[in-house]
């Protein structure tokens, strides 16, 4: 069957991005506002624990709500989320010692340990922010996207323990250890998909609405050595398969948050504020488009060949 005779079932793929990702709060604040419909949620990383506890609680309010209280508690003090910022040039000799002995610790514990913090620290912001549920129960239709180390598939965590699909699909390769499930070892979804539009038609999804959260590739990268070589080939072929993903979508919505850190929560309401005005600028034709795929005017719609990006 194709899709102008499948019944319209609009899926939100949540990107992955850190800090970023709390554009996504925004997005769906102006959805509920103006009742755009979300029939199924998937995401990516941090787009996995915004979209969990969106299709837990009900309502974007409610997500905004919980996560304010999050930041004021003692357990995002202890997290150490909010200690990672960019790396800035020592300012004397004494700095340039200490930075080169850190980086050498750094590298040690690469040879022994899998992550450079152990699990519990996700855990206890994962169970601060999400209540122990099993994805089944959820109101909405939810599934987080991971990567599985040993095969190098993607794995889309559609049942199960709610808090354990977040874990693992927010387990970023170096920072967090791998989560160890059913024979598998899962990192971070956005090894394989940043915005997970696949995932979203995996799952039933006829209409998807991404939401790139995700920085774009720099156009003066730092090529001085070994390290910046491979991380700019890496980036490339990263930067590329993105832009297949989000073929897959309808409407693409881009908020400009790009020039954040994956670390700056404390950048909370500004990311906020700009999912928030990239959904409003995109709801025109997002409510055109709808209107175009149901009743009986979804016989002569014809998905257009290239998705509808909308940025700021």
């Amino acid at each position: 069957m194709t899709d102008r005779f499948k019944k319209l079932r609009i899926g939100v793929a949540l990107g992955g991005g850190g800090a970023r990702g709390m554009a996504h709060i925004g997005v769906l604040k102006a959805f509920d506002r103006e009742q755009i419909p979300v029939d199924l949620i998937v995401g990516t990383s941090a787009g996995a624990l915004i979209g969990a506890m969106y299709a837990q609680l009900g309502s974007a309010e409610a997500v905004e709500r919980r996560f304010r209280q999050f930041l004021k508690s003692p357990v995002y003090q202890e997290s150490a989320l909010h200690r990672f910022r960019k790396k800035v040039e020592a300012e004397n000799f004494f700095a340039q010692v200490a930075n080169r002995i850190r980086e050498q610790i750094v590298i040690n514990l690469a040879y022994s340990r899998r992550g450079i913090f152990q699990r519990k620290r996700m855990r206890e912001v994962i169970d601060f922010l999400i209540d122990d549920q099993e994805i089944e129960d959820l109101p909405i239709p939810f599934a987080a996207v991971a990567v599985d180390l040993i095969t190098g598939q993607e794995v889309y965590l559609a049942s199960g323990n709610l808090r354990e699909a977040v874990e693992a699909s927010s387990a970023l390769p170096g920072y967090f250890q791998p989560f160890e499930k059913n024979g598998q070892l899962l990192v971070d979804g956005a090894v394989l998909q940043v915005v997970p539009t696949l995932a979203a038609k995996r799952l039933g999804a006829t209409f998807v609405i991404a939401v790139n959260v995700s920085q774009d590739l720099r156009s003066d990268p730092p090529l001085n050595n070994i390290v910046d070589v491979i991380f700019r080939s890496t980036s490339i072929t990263s930067h590329r398969y993105k832009q297949y993903l989000l073929q897959e979508a309808d409407i693409v919505l881009r908020p400009p948050v790009g020039d954040f850190h994956w670390s700056d929560f404390h950048c909370y309401d500004q990311c906020v504020r700009l999912g928030e005005q990239t959904a409003e600028k995109a709801l025109p034709v997002l409510k055109r488009e709808l209107a175009a795929r149901k009743g009986i005017r979804r016989f002569w719609y014809r998905k257009k060949s290239q998705p509808i990006h909308i940025e700021l």
